[in-house]
């Protein structure tokens, strides 16, 4: 959640908090039916940014476990294509399929393509048994290839959640800000000659400012 975003819910709760201190007797029902509403956006947007917190600690888990993973495949699969290459001149089958991907492509492009060498080679494996490369290996490296496929696919869903979460942020802040002017109506009705409470809930109902320094505005020469 962003930094106004946050402070924009805790504007929320000192409202709830105003409403709380300052009943308006007899209740209005549409005050009520704000009121509740704005408690149900405060709950929906603290279980979304506990969310957001929780995909973004997963991807960056996730993230480092696969970079490790990744490198590795790469680096088993370039040893391989070497190896294989000039031994394997005579199956133009499998050469095609000893390609390794850029080193900045992503985690699940180097797996399937990892996949489809292995496929490749399995049927030449006795061919490459004198390089070192002892029965099963071909098997166990798919496998291997497959996992770090699934991995990725965990990193891709949890990034689109996370994703998923910060727009329903964003509306959940636009419906509050909608119920605040409702009730903030309804207040300035019920306290119009308060001016003290009038004051205090306008300080209750604003977002407060950034801390720290005001960004630095781009200026043209």
């Amino acid at each position: 959640m962003e930094s106004r975003q946050q402070r924009t819910m805790a504007a929320f709760e000192n409202v709830l908090a105003f409403l709380k201190e300052h009943p308006i007797k007899p209740e209005p029902p549409l005050l009520g039916r704000m009121r509740s509403s704005l408690q149900a956006m405060v709950r929906q947007l603290q279980a979304a940014a506990a969310g957001q917190v929780s995909r973004t600690r997963s991807m960056g888990d996730i993230a480092e476990r696969l970079g490790a993973r990744r490198l590795a495949m790469r680096k088993e699969m370039m040893a391989l294509v070497r190896i294989a290459r000039p031994l394997l001149k005579f199956a133009p089958d499998a050469e095609l399929a000893l390609r390794v991907p850029h080193a900045r492509a992503d985690t699940e492009a180097v797996a399937h393509a990892a996949m489809a060498m292995t496929k490749a080679l399995a049927p030449h494996a006795e061919v490459l048994e004198d390089a070192g490369y002892e029965k099963g290996f071909f098997a166990e490296f798919s496998a291997r290839a497959r996992r770090l496929a699934e991995a990725a696919g965990d990193a891709e869903r949890a990034r689109n959640e996370r994703g998923r979460l910060t727009a329903d942020i964003a509306s959940a802040v636009k419906e509050g800000m909608r119920l605040v002017m409702v009730i903030e109506g309804m207040v300035m009705r019920a306290f119009a000659d308060q001016s003290g409470t009038l004051v205090y809930w306008r300080n209750q109902r604003r977002v407060s400012k950034r801390i720290g320094r005001p960004k630095q505005r781009m200026t043209r020469p």
